[in-house]
């Protein structure tokens, strides 16, 4: 659980922070969202206590920098699927999922088409071919997709009542697909 979570790593000499925390496949790191120098993706690895920065946005408005959020594990734990969107301010903010490597070489797999609405990634599917998520419209409802991990097509499966602001809690594949 996340009380869980908190107390083991605020027992820890280095605090660490992790919001929104995912334990990979084979168990040994955590993924999520870290705040220390911007909204980035972190992975921490439970054994060596070491922390990694996945990306590198920082509080600026800086040019390709911006926030990251909901951080999904491949299925064999090599990458990392999340939302980022731009700061832009005073405009309408650009949302993705973008997938990335323990290295941090990252691509944007799809953009929302409404370019207005969140693109919340939820899980990758077993075999590695989709990632289930939440696609926000141009009125503010999230449709439940799958978004294909080869070209980033989407695939709607059902339009949900939620609007305007994303409730947490989630939308997973049943263990067969």
């Amino acid at each position: 659980s996340d009380l869980t979570i908190k107390k083991i790593y605020n027992a820890k000499e280095s605090e660490i922070y992790i919001e929104n925390p995912m334990l990979s496949p084979d168990g040994t790191k955590l993924t999520g969202t870290d705040f220390s120098i911007g909204q980035n993706v972190i992975v921490y690895d439970l054994e060596s206590k070491e922390k990694q920065l996945i990306t590198n946005n920082d509080w600026g408005d800086t040019e390709g920098s911006g926030w990251t959020f909901y951080n999904c594990w491949s299925p064999d734990g090599k990458q990392i699927a999340y939302e980022f969107s731009d700061w832009n301010k005073g405009k309408s903010a650009l949302h993705e999922i973008r997938i990335s490597t323990l290295d941090g070489e990252k691509r944007t797999l799809a953009v929302n088409e409404c370019k207005t609405g969140e693109f919340i990634p939820q899980q990758w599917s077993k075999d590695g071919k989709n990632i289930l998520a939440f696609v926000q419209d141009s009125s503010g409802y999230f449709t439940i997709s799958l978004v294909s991990v080869v070209d980033g097509s989407v695939t709607p499966l059902h339009k949900t009542q939620w609007n305007e602001t994303f409730i947490f809690g989630g939308a997973s594949l049943s263990p067969d697909g």
